[in-house]
Formats: structure tokens, sequence, C-alpha cells
């Protein structure tokens, strides 16, 4: 039932089920990318209704959201469809069973130019600019020349998402830490424009073979002309900056390069792999460096540019001492400079006249005769490749992209091999035909390096072991690690001196599990289509404290029954008992903002308690209410007293934060590393835990009765390096 590649009519809208656009009375609706994908996946099975579960396993496939957003995300698409939920036209929903599509729809195949050449020979009649290289990049200045130079690379650029976005990381500038934000949101944006390549199926791969396995957390790599070297920037342990790493394919020695403290980022192979260009980043900027590698001196290099806002792609060129760079000069803007080594001297190699264009990497085919750019806009949503012919510059082809190119690479004078974040194709520039190689769904492919038309090497990432560790608080150095198991996709845990609670997805939905610690058994306790989350057990050990897709509620081990504090309409992330039970404080969000209120339990009645505040702990006879900005007070008993603790923890991920006697804990995002802080407030001192990765859930789980808490972390990942071989083809 599926309607890829239609479409379809229904009522004032259209939906291109190719390039992923919603039109009403033909104009184009600004929808961001997970409503269009959630009408699809509702107009790909309109035949029944659809759960909430399938819907968030499909749409948000690895991704932990709550049920509350993807409510949300269907109430954005009626809003969107005009839609109302009490009479609806377009989406129905049903309780206990999900949605459905109940409009009328009238489908039309794609004419058959609509996948048409959207080229155009037109010459680019740009001026170049040159600057000298050890100067600051944006002190670039137009040339008298208005023709621009002849450009060629000898193999494509790092990706964008594991060469830029980590490598913004970690410098500690404020306008880098800026550029990083609007990165996210220009990668989260792109989505297809116009025209779009032709989807094929063919089993062109002949054999795939693991050359090696490589421990470690890498930012970026490059691989020799030859295959032979494959060069990476890496961390061997979590607590060291990322450094530069050779590593022979062959022999499989690896050699450290550099010992600094500065981070590595972009690095690419020069001067017949006798050399290794790369960047260092440090607190206040960007340098580019050069190391020979056929000395034995370590850390030995020389500087060739520095003072750059910062640089993310690397590219020798054909001709020897020429380097292409892929530079921002500022938050919004980066373009692509050929340097000149032995002069220093810089030339533009792509040309805008928009100030919002981010080029990222450059290609060029084997013989020469074309090379290609990809550029995306940030105000127009948009990815395109740019293939240009060599010797006159004139543009031959601007193909519209989705989803997100992670690298790009030619095999030929026609085909290019593109990996992007669902897969890995050949894509024939001149037919616009796609042949799908790889699928690539959870992005574990990252970088290509092709040895020949039929042969290429791509790397492959494993997934980390993750495990859970346990951490004493009378002893910080007493830490056990437990294997996560079975719960390792659950989202909610609580402890009790001889029992454990958490919450499991499956298949139907969600269920809540008691685990008795003595006797090593599991016994379900309830069973829902709605997202369960654990908040407090009761002193007394017979209540649970939760929310079922945002709404609060108590629910009764001896009985099994669950008694609601709030509505469907309001909405709650956070909830705690009061003192002995009698009561319920929780934060509940406005128009207006926080609030929290008290639930007499005895009285069955609700009441406001603190305006102006999100979350809040019981300490001894007073409180402990953090803000919006995640601001911390300290407020006495009687509520009359506020004064700010200076301490501020974030609610922008999982919010983790709690208190076990005097200790106060918390779990913040500092650059690539989650950082778990406890500090005693009774002296002040402060402990700091940072072998928690940030691509981890850093929610913390507390255990009040043993003083313990744990927390999710990983081992350093590996890489496979992989040799694909085509099928030789047909003549």
């Amino acid at each position: 039932m599926t309607t890829s590649g239609m479409i379809v009519q229904f009522g004032r809208f259209q939906l291109d089920s190719r390039s992923q656009l919603l039109y009403k009375d033909g104009e184009e609706l600004p929808l961001e990318p997970k409503l269009i994908e959630v009408l699809q996946y509702l107009l790909d099975h309109r035949d029944r209704y659809v759960s909430l579960t399938e819907l968030h396993n499909a749409v948000w496939v690895g991704r932990i959201v709550t049920d509350t957003a993807v409510r949300r995300t269907i109430s954005k698409l009626r809003t969107a469809l005009e839609d109302d939920v009490n009479e609806p036209v377009y989406i129905k929903s049903l309780p206990k069973r999900g949605y459905r599509l109940i409009a009328e729809l009238v489908e039309q195949e794609y004419s058959a130019n609509s996948t048409s050449d959207s080229s155009t020979s037109a010459s680019t009649d740009e001026a170049s600019s040159t600057v000298n290289f050890l100067d600051n990049v944006e002190q670039i200045a137009p040339a008298e020349s208005n023709t621009p130079s002849s450009h060629s690379a000898r193999s494509a650029p790092k990706p964008v998402n594991s060469a830029i976005m980590p490598l913004l990381r970690k410098s500690n500038a404020v306008a880098v830490l800026f550029l990083l934000a609007l990165g996210a949101v220009f990668i989260y944006r792109i989505i297809i424009f116009k025209s779009h390549p032709k989807d094929t199926q063919a089993d062109l791969v002949q054999s795939v073979e693991v050359i090696d396995s490589l421990p470690s957390e890498k930012l970026s790599l490059a691989i020799s002309d030859d295959g032979k070297y494959l060069a990476y920037s890496a961390r061997t342990d979590v607590h060291q900056s990322h450094q530069l790493f050779i590593q022979n394919l062959h022999s499989s020695e690896t050699k450290q390069i550099t010992h600094g403290e500065d981070y590595i980022g972009a690095i690419e192979f020069i001067l017949g792999n006798k050399a290794i260009a790369y960047t260092a980043i440090n607190k206040s900027s960007t340098e580019l460096r050069i190391a020979r590698l056929d000395r034995d001196t370590q850390d030995e290099s020389h500087v060739v540019g520095k003072n750059f806002f910062t640089i993310t792609n690397l590219e020798e060129d054909d001709n020897p001492g020429y380097l292409y760079a892929a530079i921002f000069k500022d938050s919004n803007t980066s373009t692509i400079y050929k340097l000149n080594l032995n002069t220093g001297e810089t030339q533009e190699a792509s040309f805008s006249d928009r100030a919002d264009t981010i080029d990222i990497f450059i290609a060029t085919t084997p013989l020469g005769t074309k090379y290609s750019f990809v550029r995306g806009t940030l105000l127009e949503n948009n990815l395109s490749i740019y293939v240009f012919d060599k010797h006159t510059d004139a543009l031959l082809k601007k193909i519209n992209w989705q989803p997100l190119i992670l690298d790009f690479q030619w095999l030929d004078e026609n085909r290019c091999l593109i990996l992007d974040k669902d897969k890995l194709s050949i894509l024939d520039v001149n037919t616009l035909d796609q042949t799908v190689l790889l699928e690539n769904s959870f992005e574990l492919y990252t970088h290509i390096k092709v040895l020949s038309p039929d042969q290429f090497l791509i790397l492959r990432d494993k997934p980390a072991e993750k495990f859970e560790v346990q951490v004493n608080l009378d002893d910080f150095n007493d830490r056990t690690e437990l294997p996560l198991g079975e719960l390792v996709l659950s989202s909610s845990f609580h402890f009790s001196p001889n029992k454990r609670f958490w919450v499991q997805q499956e298949a139907m939905g969600y269920s809540l599990y008691e685990y008795d610690i003595e006797t090593a058994s599991s016994t379900l306790l309830l069973n829902s289509d709605q997202n369960i989350h654990i908040f407090d057990l009761d002193p007394q050990r017979q209540a649970l404290l939760l929310s079922l897709n945002g709404r609060l509620g108590v629910f009764y081990r001896p009985t099994q029954e669950i008694k609601y504090i709030t509505n469907q309409s309001q909405f709650v992330e956070d909830a705690r008992f009061y003192k002995e039970g009698e009561g319920i404080l929780y934060g509940e969000k406005q128009v207006s903002g926080w609030r929290i209120r008290f639930f007499d339990l005895l009285a069955n009645k609700s009441t406001l308690f603190l305006d102006g505040f999100r979350s809040i702990r019981a300490y001894n006879d007073a409180f402990i209410a953090a803000k919006d900005d995640g601001e911390l007070y300290l407020i006495s008993g009687d509520l009359l007293n506020v004064e700010d603790l200076g301490i501020r923890i974030s609610f922008e991920f999982v919010m983790s934060w709690n208190l076990i006697d005097d200790y106060l804990i918390w779990s913040q995002i500092k650059g690539e590393d989650t950082v778990i802080t406890v500090r005693d407030l009774n002296t002040g001192n402060t402990t700091q835990l940072s072998d928690i990765v940030s691509l981890m859930n850093p929610t913390l789980f507390f255990d009040l009765h043993a003083k313990t808490f744990s927390y999710r972390s990983k081992r350093l990942n590996y890489t496979d390096v992989l040799k694909v071989t085509l099928r030789p083809q047909q003549p």
C-alpha cells in the first residue's frame, strides 16, 4: 500500500511522496520533516489504525521521545490540515487503537519528465579572491580577475556530520559554539526540492571483506590514495583530547603522531602520502599544520595557517603543494578555498552571491573532466550537488538530494558514490539513475575511499558496549559495573532495599516490572500502550508515583490500580512524594510558565504551592527548587525565605537531579561528554564524574536507601575497515 513515487490529493492538499513536500491549493506549506513523515506513514497504512507505539517505532526509530511528543506531532499535523479533532475529515483517532487517515484520496504517478534533467549549462562569472594564507580568513578581499581558476581534487572530503559537528564542539570560542548550534539546525532541516534521482535495484556488490578493526572514538578520518594507510583523529581514553594516529592497514601497526592538548580535527594525506595536513583546535582559534610521516620524530610539525574561525574539510589537489579546505569565514558561511602550501596564497574554489551558503566538500572525477561540491543553504532548507566541467567551469548539473550526505566520491567520469544517512548508492549523473548498494539506516557507515571503478573502502562503526555504573556516595572510588542486560531499553528505574522497578518498551507498548533482588525474579505489574515513567516510590513501598504520557498517577501495588492526579490536558514531567507519602509535589507546565502544585492524597485536592518553579525536592525541613532556566534555590519550610544556591542544572535533555541526604547530584552535557556533579551541601565540596558519554542517555538512577546512584556508560567503540568489490560492469 506504499505511495512512494506518487502525488496524492486529499481535499485541498497534495502530498508529493517523492520530494516529501505538502501543498495546499498548489502552495507549498513550510512543515517540519517529522510532520511529513507521520503523514506519509498514515498514508501508507491508511487501511487500519496505527497505534502510538507503532508511530514511535517507525518515525522516531532509534530515538528516545515521549508519547507526548508523538501526540504533539499529530496535533501539529491536524493544525496544518485544518482538521477538527472532534469532527475529523483527515485524521481520526480511536482510544486504545491509535490514528487513521480517513480522507478520500486521489493518486497519480509522476509524469515522464518529473525527474528530468534539471541542469543548465552556464559558466560561473564570479570573482576569485586571494589573500596571504597566514592571515585570518575573514580578511579575504576580491581580486581584480573575474575568471575562476581551474579546480581539481583527488578524493572526496570528509563527511559533514563526523567532521564538522564534532570539530566545532571542541573549540571553547563562543562564536564556534554558536556555529555548532546553527550547524545542527542546518543538518536537521535539510529536505529535498524539485529533482531527485530515480531509484533502481541491482545486486552489484560482489564481496565485502573486513580488513581491520580499530578501537577508539574517532572524529575525522582520511585514507591514503593507495588504500594502505588510515589516519584518524581519536581518543583512546574518555578523558583525553583527540590526537592524530596513523594505521598501516596491511600490518595493523599504529603510530601516534601528536601528543598535545589541542584537539585534532580535519585531516588529509598530502605529498604522495609522505605528509599529512591536519587542523589543531585550541581555545581561541584553529591552525592548519603539516606533519612529515617519513620521519621518526613525533610531534614534529609546522604551522602553515592560523587564526581561522574553523576549518572542516581538507582535500589535496592533483597538483602537489595545493590543498583544498572548507573554511568558515563566520558563523553562517563556509567556502572552499584552494591553498598554495608553498607561497601561502589562497583562492576561492567555490563561489556564491549569498551570505548563508555552506559548501561542505569537493571531489574530482578520476580523469579530471568534472568536479563537484555539495552546498547547503540555511534559509532555503536544501542540500544540492553541483557538477561542473573542470576545463570551462560550466555548470553541468544541479542535483537536489535527500537525506544528509555523509561522504561523496567519483567512481568514474559519470558515476559517483554517495553515502548518506540512509544508504550507500551509485548515482549516474547523466541519467539520475540510482543503485542502492548498502542500507545505512543506523548510520553505521561513515567514510568511503574509492580505489578503482570496481573497488572501494568503507568504514563501519560497531555498537559500543554499554553498561551501568553504580557509585557509593560514602566512597566515590567504590564503583560497580553492572551489565544492562534486559534493562538496556529502559528509560526509567527506581530502587528500594530489596526491589527494583523499571519500565520496558515492548512490541505492543510499555510494561512496568518489579524485580526481587533476593529471588532474582521479575513480576509484571502494568501493561499500557502509553509511555510509562517512574518518578518515586512512597516510604511504605506500596505505591509508585508515575506518569502515562505526561499524565500523573499513583499506582498501588497491592491492588494494581491507578489513581490519576492530573487530567490529559495537564503536562507533568517531574513529581515526588512529600514526607511520609501524604501528598505529592509536582511541576506543571502552564501557558504563562511553570509552577509547583501540591496534591493532598487524603483530601483528594490540588493546590498551588510555588509559582515560577519547575521542579522541587524536599530537603530536611526546607526545599530546593529549580526554575525553568535550571537555577536552584533553597526555600524555607514556610516558603518565605528564598536563597540562590549559585547552582544551575540543565533541563535540555532528560531531567536528572536529586538529593540523597546532604548530597545534591545532577548531570549536564559538556562538549562530547556528560558530566555528573555531586555537591555536599554541608561542606560545599564538589566531585565530578565524566566517564559517561553524551550519546548515551544522561538519566541518573537513585537508590536513596543504599546511598548510591547509577548511570549508563559505554566503552570506546570499534570501527571496521571494509573493502567492497563490485561486479564488473556489463559492456
